[in-house]
Protein backbone atom coordinates (compact mmCIF):
# COMPACT_ATOMS: atom_id res chain seq x y z
CA UNK A 1 0.00 0.00 0.00
CA UNK A 2 2.97 2.53 1.10
CA UNK A 3 4.29 1.32 -2.34
CA UNK A 4 1.13 3.15 -4.00
CA UNK A 5 1.08 6.12 -2.46
CA UNK A 6 4.48 7.37 -2.06
CA UNK A 7 6.31 10.05 -4.43
CA UNK A 8 3.50 10.96 -6.64
CA UNK A 9 4.50 13.52 -8.51
CA UNK A 10 1.50 16.24 -9.34
CA UNK A 11 1.99 19.69 -11.87
CA UNK A 12 3.05 21.95 -9.70
CA UNK A 13 5.87 19.90 -8.39
CA UNK A 14 4.86 18.99 -5.14
CA UNK A 15 5.15 15.17 -3.59
CA UNK A 16 2.10 13.44 -2.34
CA UNK A 17 2.81 11.89 0.70
CA UNK A 18 -0.85 9.90 0.37
CA UNK A 19 -4.00 10.62 0.01
CA UNK A 20 -5.07 9.37 4.03
CA UNK A 21 -7.80 7.83 5.35
CA UNK A 22 -7.65 8.95 8.58
CA UNK A 23 -10.66 8.14 11.13
CA UNK A 24 -12.35 10.33 14.03
CA UNK A 25 -14.61 10.22 16.78
CA UNK A 26 -17.75 11.91 17.25
CA UNK A 27 -20.06 12.65 20.45
CA UNK A 28 -23.32 12.51 19.11
CA UNK A 29 -27.25 12.43 20.30
CA UNK A 30 -29.09 9.16 19.06
CA UNK A 31 -32.67 7.67 20.15
CA UNK A 32 -32.88 3.78 19.90
CA UNK A 33 -36.26 1.79 20.11
CA UNK A 34 -36.73 -1.53 21.14
CA UNK A 35 -39.66 -3.14 19.03
CA UNK A 36 -42.32 -5.82 21.33
CA UNK A 37 -42.98 -9.06 18.77
CA UNK A 38 -46.33 -7.40 17.54
CA UNK A 39 -45.04 -4.33 16.53
CA UNK A 40 -42.35 -4.98 14.97
CA UNK A 41 -43.79 -7.83 12.80
CA UNK A 42 -43.77 -6.86 8.97
CA UNK A 43 -45.69 -9.45 6.77
CA UNK A 44 -44.55 -9.92 2.60
CA UNK A 45 -45.46 -7.17 0.36
CA UNK A 46 -46.01 -7.80 -3.25
CA UNK A 47 -47.80 -4.90 -4.92
CA UNK A 48 -45.28 -2.27 -6.21
CA UNK A 49 -47.71 0.32 -4.29
CA UNK A 50 -46.32 -1.44 -1.11
CA UNK A 51 -42.66 -0.95 -1.45
CA UNK A 52 -42.78 2.24 0.01
CA UNK A 53 -39.98 4.86 1.38
CA UNK A 54 -41.62 6.67 4.02
CA UNK A 55 -39.79 5.35 7.34
CA UNK A 56 -37.14 3.09 8.24
CA UNK A 57 -39.19 -0.01 8.49
CA UNK A 58 -40.95 0.30 5.21
CA UNK A 59 -37.34 0.19 3.72
CA UNK A 60 -36.25 -2.63 5.47
CA UNK A 61 -39.53 -4.27 4.59
CA UNK A 62 -39.68 -3.17 1.16
CA UNK A 63 -35.54 -4.20 0.64
CA UNK A 64 -36.35 -7.84 1.85
CA UNK A 65 -39.26 -8.68 -0.02
CA UNK A 66 -38.43 -6.83 -3.57
CA UNK A 67 -38.98 -8.99 -6.18
CA UNK A 68 -36.43 -7.08 -8.98
CA UNK A 69 -33.77 -4.96 -9.31
CA UNK A 70 -35.67 -1.84 -10.42
CA UNK A 71 -37.33 -1.97 -6.88
CA UNK A 72 -34.00 -3.06 -5.32
CA UNK A 73 -32.05 -0.54 -6.39
CA UNK A 74 -34.60 2.28 -6.03
CA UNK A 75 -34.15 2.11 -2.53
CA UNK A 76 -30.37 2.95 -2.68
CA UNK A 77 -29.31 6.15 -2.04
CA UNK A 78 -26.58 5.80 -5.04
CA UNK A 79 -27.82 3.08 -7.16
CA UNK A 80 -24.46 2.82 -8.55
CA UNK A 81 -23.62 0.96 -5.27
CA UNK A 82 -26.55 -1.47 -6.02
CA UNK A 83 -25.03 -4.82 -6.45
CA UNK A 84 -27.71 -6.27 -8.81
CA UNK A 85 -28.50 -9.38 -8.83
CA UNK A 86 -29.58 -12.27 -11.07
CA UNK A 87 -33.68 -13.09 -11.78
CA UNK A 88 -32.96 -16.37 -10.66
CA UNK A 89 -32.10 -14.60 -7.27
CA UNK A 90 -35.42 -13.49 -6.34
CA UNK A 91 -37.17 -16.50 -7.12
CA UNK A 92 -38.16 -17.78 -3.46
CA UNK A 93 -39.66 -14.13 -2.67
CA UNK A 94 -41.55 -13.91 -5.91
CA UNK A 95 -42.85 -17.75 -5.15
CA UNK A 96 -43.59 -16.93 -0.92
CA UNK A 97 -46.90 -16.30 -0.20
CA UNK A 98 -47.66 -13.25 1.45
CA UNK A 99 -48.69 -15.01 5.01
CA UNK A 100 -45.68 -17.82 5.17
CA UNK A 101 -43.04 -14.70 5.18
CA UNK A 102 -42.42 -11.87 7.53
CA UNK A 103 -39.71 -9.94 9.01
CA UNK A 104 -39.56 -9.44 12.58
CA UNK A 105 -37.71 -5.53 13.38
CA UNK A 106 -35.80 -5.97 16.57
CA UNK A 107 -34.40 -2.51 17.45
CA UNK A 108 -34.06 1.11 15.30
CA UNK A 109 -31.01 3.75 16.03
CA UNK A 110 -31.95 7.29 14.69
CA UNK A 111 -29.19 9.79 14.72
CA UNK A 112 -27.59 12.54 12.89
CA UNK A 113 -24.39 12.85 11.24
CA UNK A 114 -23.19 16.12 9.02
CA UNK A 115 -26.61 17.02 9.25
CA UNK A 116 -28.27 14.45 8.24
CA UNK A 117 -30.87 12.50 9.75
CA UNK A 118 -29.70 9.15 9.47
CA UNK A 119 -31.07 5.05 11.09
CA UNK A 120 -29.92 1.94 11.41
CA UNK A 121 -32.74 -0.91 11.68
CA UNK A 122 -31.70 -4.65 12.84
CA UNK A 123 -34.08 -7.19 11.65
CA UNK A 124 -34.82 -11.00 11.12
CA UNK A 125 -36.91 -12.60 8.47
CA UNK A 126 -38.82 -15.85 8.89
CA UNK A 127 -39.76 -17.63 5.54
CA UNK A 128 -41.49 -20.63 5.26
CA UNK A 129 -39.54 -23.96 5.07
CA UNK A 130 -36.35 -21.94 5.30
CA UNK A 131 -34.68 -23.13 8.48
CA UNK A 132 -32.64 -19.65 9.07
CA UNK A 133 -33.30 -16.29 10.00
CA UNK A 134 -31.58 -14.17 8.16
CA UNK A 135 -30.31 -11.34 10.42
CA UNK A 136 -29.87 -7.66 9.12
CA UNK A 137 -28.59 -4.44 9.81
CA UNK A 138 -29.25 -1.47 7.69
CA UNK A 139 -27.61 1.57 7.14
CA UNK A 140 -29.87 4.35 6.14
CA UNK A 141 -30.10 8.24 5.69
CA UNK A 142 -33.27 10.57 4.74
CA UNK A 143 -33.04 12.60 1.83
CA UNK A 144 -35.69 14.68 0.32
CA UNK A 145 -38.24 13.49 2.82
CA UNK A 146 -37.37 9.68 1.86
CA UNK A 147 -35.37 7.05 3.27
CA UNK A 148 -32.79 5.09 1.64
CA UNK A 149 -30.12 2.55 1.75
CA UNK A 150 -26.76 4.13 2.42
CA UNK A 151 -23.19 2.93 4.02
CA UNK A 152 -21.15 5.08 5.75
CA UNK A 153 -17.69 3.97 5.41
CA UNK A 154 -15.27 2.18 8.35
CA UNK A 155 -18.79 1.49 10.42
CA UNK A 156 -18.09 -2.47 10.51
CA UNK A 157 -17.76 -1.90 14.26
CA UNK A 158 -21.06 -0.51 15.00
CA UNK A 159 -22.83 -2.41 12.96
CA UNK A 160 -21.68 -5.49 14.03
CA UNK A 161 -22.89 -4.66 18.21
CA UNK A 162 -25.98 -3.35 16.65
CA UNK A 163 -26.29 -6.60 14.99
CA UNK A 164 -25.16 -8.97 17.53
CA UNK A 165 -26.12 -7.68 21.01
CA UNK A 166 -29.67 -8.53 22.37
CA UNK A 167 -32.67 -5.74 21.70
CA UNK A 168 -33.00 -5.07 25.52
CA UNK A 169 -28.55 -5.23 26.15
CA UNK A 170 -28.26 -2.30 23.60
CA UNK A 171 -30.86 -0.30 25.85
CA UNK A 172 -29.19 -0.91 28.93
CA UNK A 173 -25.52 0.00 27.47
CA UNK A 174 -27.26 3.14 25.43
CA UNK A 175 -29.04 4.79 28.25
CA UNK A 176 -25.82 3.29 31.03
CA UNK A 177 -27.91 1.94 33.82
CA UNK A 178 -29.08 -1.75 34.31
CA UNK A 179 -29.69 -4.06 37.25
CA UNK A 180 -27.97 -6.37 35.78
CA UNK A 181 -24.38 -7.43 36.92
CA UNK A 182 -22.61 -8.30 33.84
CA UNK A 183 -24.25 -6.03 31.56
CA UNK A 184 -23.46 -3.05 34.79
CA UNK A 185 -19.64 -4.68 33.86
CA UNK A 186 -19.79 -4.04 29.95
CA UNK A 187 -21.02 -0.56 30.52
CA UNK A 188 -17.94 0.09 32.65
CA UNK A 189 -15.58 -1.07 30.08
CA UNK A 190 -17.22 0.91 27.44
CA UNK A 191 -17.33 4.17 28.54
CA UNK A 192 -15.57 7.39 26.38
CA UNK A 193 -13.86 9.59 27.86
CA UNK A 194 -16.79 11.84 27.65
CA UNK A 195 -18.91 8.98 29.78
CA UNK A 196 -20.82 7.94 27.26
CA UNK A 197 -20.96 4.18 25.10
CA UNK A 198 -18.72 4.11 23.10
CA UNK A 199 -18.92 1.80 19.80
CA UNK A 200 -15.10 1.16 19.14
CA UNK A 201 -14.87 -0.24 22.61
CA UNK A 202 -18.40 -2.30 22.82
CA UNK A 203 -16.88 -4.17 19.69
CA UNK A 204 -13.60 -4.84 21.21
CA UNK A 205 -15.63 -6.38 24.02
CA UNK A 206 -18.54 -8.13 21.87
CA UNK A 207 -14.89 -10.41 20.26
CA UNK A 208 -13.96 -11.44 23.95
CA UNK A 209 -17.75 -12.30 24.79
CA UNK A 210 -18.50 -14.50 22.00
CA UNK A 211 -15.66 -16.34 23.34
CA UNK A 212 -17.31 -17.10 26.66
CA UNK A 213 -20.57 -19.51 25.14
CA UNK A 214 -22.43 -18.92 28.40
CA UNK A 215 -21.79 -14.70 28.62
CA UNK A 216 -22.62 -14.81 24.86
CA UNK A 217 -25.68 -16.80 24.93
CA UNK A 218 -26.71 -14.20 27.74
CA UNK A 219 -26.22 -11.02 26.45
CA UNK A 220 -26.04 -11.87 22.31
CA UNK A 221 -28.09 -12.60 19.31
CA UNK A 222 -26.34 -15.82 18.97
CA UNK A 223 -28.79 -18.40 20.16
CA UNK A 224 -31.54 -16.20 20.36
CA UNK A 225 -33.16 -12.90 21.55
CA UNK A 226 -34.58 -13.50 24.67
CA UNK A 227 -35.09 -10.41 26.86
CA UNK A 228 -37.38 -12.00 29.55
CA UNK A 229 -34.65 -11.77 32.42
CA UNK A 230 -33.69 -8.43 31.66
CA UNK A 231 -35.09 -5.03 32.84
CA UNK A 232 -34.89 -2.13 29.99
CA UNK A 233 -36.55 0.61 28.57
CA UNK A 234 -38.04 0.17 24.79
CA UNK A 235 -36.81 3.65 23.74
CA UNK A 236 -34.08 5.52 25.40
CA UNK A 237 -31.84 8.67 24.32
CA UNK A 238 -28.75 9.02 24.81
CA UNK A 239 -25.20 10.30 23.13
CA UNK A 240 -22.93 7.73 21.98
CA UNK A 241 -19.54 7.96 20.09
CA UNK A 242 -19.34 6.74 17.02
CA UNK A 243 -17.11 7.27 13.96
CA UNK A 244 -16.61 8.88 10.73
CA UNK A 245 -13.77 9.54 7.81
CA UNK A 246 -12.45 12.86 6.66
CA UNK A 247 -12.65 12.97 2.71
CA UNK A 248 -10.37 14.02 0.49
CA UNK A 249 -7.79 14.15 2.82
CA UNK A 250 -4.35 14.72 1.31
CA UNK A 251 -0.87 16.02 2.90
CA UNK A 252 1.80 17.74 0.60
CA UNK A 253 5.64 17.68 1.00
CA UNK A 254 6.80 20.52 -1.20
CA UNK A 255 9.82 19.98 -3.63
CA UNK A 256 9.90 23.12 -5.29
CA UNK A 257 7.93 26.39 -4.78
CA UNK A 258 4.62 27.64 -5.55
CA UNK A 259 4.37 31.39 -6.97
CA UNK A 260 0.63 30.87 -6.64
CA UNK A 261 0.58 30.11 -3.11
CA UNK A 262 3.41 32.04 -2.16
CA UNK A 263 0.96 34.91 -3.14
CA UNK A 264 -1.31 34.11 -0.51
CA UNK A 265 1.46 34.77 2.34
CA UNK A 266 1.71 37.99 3.65
CA UNK A 267 5.80 38.31 3.64
CA UNK A 268 6.56 41.45 5.73
CA UNK A 269 10.44 41.52 4.08
CA UNK A 270 10.48 37.61 5.11
CA UNK A 271 11.83 35.21 2.35
CA UNK A 272 8.67 32.44 2.94
CA UNK A 273 10.03 28.21 1.85
CA UNK A 274 6.60 26.82 1.55
CA UNK A 275 7.23 23.45 3.43
CA UNK A 276 3.75 21.24 3.46
CA UNK A 277 -0.31 21.98 2.73
CA UNK A 278 -2.78 19.71 4.46
CA UNK A 279 -6.66 19.65 2.48
CA UNK A 280 -9.45 17.96 3.82
CA UNK A 281 -13.17 17.79 4.06
CA UNK A 282 -15.08 17.58 6.62
CA UNK A 283 -19.23 17.75 7.81
CA UNK A 284 -19.66 19.61 3.92
CA UNK A 285 -16.68 21.91 4.42
CA UNK A 286 -13.45 22.25 2.75
CA UNK A 287 -10.27 22.99 4.70
CA UNK A 288 -6.57 24.06 3.55
CA UNK A 289 -3.56 25.00 5.25
CA UNK A 290 0.11 25.49 4.49
CA UNK A 291 2.68 25.28 6.84
CA UNK A 292 5.65 27.47 6.13
CA UNK A 293 9.35 29.16 7.18
CA UNK A 294 9.80 32.73 7.09
CA UNK A 295 13.29 33.49 6.56
CA UNK A 296 14.59 36.89 8.25
CA UNK A 297 16.72 39.33 7.25
CA UNK A 298 19.33 38.37 9.81
CA UNK A 299 19.06 34.50 8.54
CA UNK A 300 17.09 33.25 11.85
CA UNK A 301 14.26 31.08 11.10
CA UNK A 302 10.47 30.82 12.26
CA UNK A 303 7.87 28.53 11.61
CA UNK A 304 4.47 29.78 10.53
CA UNK A 305 1.37 28.29 9.56
CA UNK A 306 -1.58 29.82 7.05
CA UNK A 307 -5.20 28.44 6.59
CA UNK A 308 -6.71 29.64 3.18
CA UNK A 309 -10.00 28.73 3.87
CA UNK A 310 -12.69 30.95 5.47
CA UNK A 311 -14.83 28.39 7.90
CA UNK A 312 -15.80 30.43 10.50
CA UNK A 313 -16.42 28.20 12.89
CA UNK A 314 -14.51 24.54 12.89
CA UNK A 315 -15.78 21.52 14.26
CA UNK A 316 -13.96 19.17 17.25
CA UNK A 317 -13.05 16.67 14.43
CA UNK A 318 -11.49 19.34 12.59
CA UNK A 319 -10.09 20.90 14.89
CA UNK A 320 -8.04 17.83 16.45
CA UNK A 321 -7.01 17.35 13.17
CA UNK A 322 -5.47 20.86 12.62
CA UNK A 323 -3.95 20.62 15.81
CA UNK A 324 -1.66 17.63 15.11
CA UNK A 325 -0.86 19.15 11.45
CA UNK A 326 0.67 22.29 13.50
CA UNK A 327 2.05 20.16 16.11
CA UNK A 328 3.65 17.41 14.27
CA UNK A 329 5.79 17.01 11.53
CA UNK A 330 3.88 15.33 8.77
CA UNK A 331 5.63 11.90 8.84
CA UNK A 332 3.74 10.83 11.65
CA UNK A 333 0.74 10.67 9.45
CA UNK A 334 2.18 8.59 7.38
CA UNK A 335 4.49 6.36 9.93
CA UNK A 336 0.95 5.96 11.57
CA UNK A 337 -1.07 5.33 8.50
CA UNK A 338 -1.27 0.89 7.90
CA UNK A 339 1.07 -1.26 5.13
CA UNK A 340 1.01 -4.35 3.71
CA UNK A 341 4.64 -4.39 4.60
CA UNK A 342 6.00 -4.35 8.51
CA UNK A 343 7.02 -1.57 9.91
CA UNK A 344 9.20 -0.93 13.37
CA UNK A 345 6.41 1.47 14.22
CA UNK A 346 3.51 -1.43 14.28
CA UNK A 347 4.82 -2.26 17.28
CA UNK A 348 5.07 0.75 19.39
CA UNK A 349 2.34 1.90 21.72
CA UNK A 350 1.69 5.02 19.40
CA UNK A 351 0.75 2.82 16.72
CA UNK A 352 -1.74 0.30 18.60
CA UNK A 353 -3.09 2.96 20.57
CA UNK A 354 -3.99 4.87 17.93
CA UNK A 355 -5.86 2.66 15.97
CA UNK A 356 -9.54 2.27 14.59
CA UNK A 357 -11.92 0.35 11.99
CA UNK A 358 -9.64 -1.94 9.88
CA UNK A 359 -6.39 -0.37 11.36
CA UNK A 360 -6.95 2.83 10.29
CA UNK A 361 -4.96 5.98 11.89
CA UNK A 362 -7.89 7.37 14.22
CA UNK A 363 -7.26 10.89 14.56
CA UNK A 364 -9.49 11.77 17.75
CA UNK A 365 -7.41 8.66 19.26
CA UNK A 366 -4.34 9.90 18.29
CA UNK A 367 -5.24 13.55 20.04
CA UNK A 368 -6.29 12.07 23.36
CA UNK A 369 -2.71 10.20 23.10
CA UNK A 370 -0.78 13.35 22.80
CA UNK A 371 -2.75 14.99 25.35
CA UNK A 372 -2.07 11.85 27.62
CA UNK A 373 1.23 10.71 26.92
CA UNK A 374 3.48 13.48 25.23
CA UNK A 375 6.36 11.15 25.57
CA UNK A 376 5.51 8.93 22.84
CA UNK A 377 5.65 11.82 20.74
CA UNK A 378 9.14 13.06 21.29
CA UNK A 379 10.34 12.47 16.99
CA UNK A 380 7.64 13.70 15.63
CA UNK A 381 7.20 17.38 17.33
CA UNK A 382 7.77 20.21 14.94
CA UNK A 383 9.91 22.44 16.56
Amino acid sequence: MRKNIFLILIFFNVIVYAQQVLEYNLVDDLEFKVYSEAEGKMYKISKSEEFKQDTPENVALSSFFAFNNDIASNLYFDKEKYPKREDVDFELIRKTKNEDAYIQIHHKTNYKFEGNDMAYIMFTAKVKDIPFPFPTILSLIKKGGKWYLFQRPNQQKLTKSLLMFKPCVLSNLIEGLSSDKDINTLISKTKSNTGNLDFTKLFDELVLIQKNESLSSKLTMTKNADCSRFNFKDSVSSKATITGIFKDVTINEFKEQDQNLLSKIIKNNDSIVLRSKLDFEYSNKNYSLIKFNRVKTDGSIVKDIIRLDENDRIEKPSEELIFLYEKMKIQIFSDLTPSMDKTSIMDSELYKKSRGVYDVLNISQLFELYKEQKDLFTKYIDE
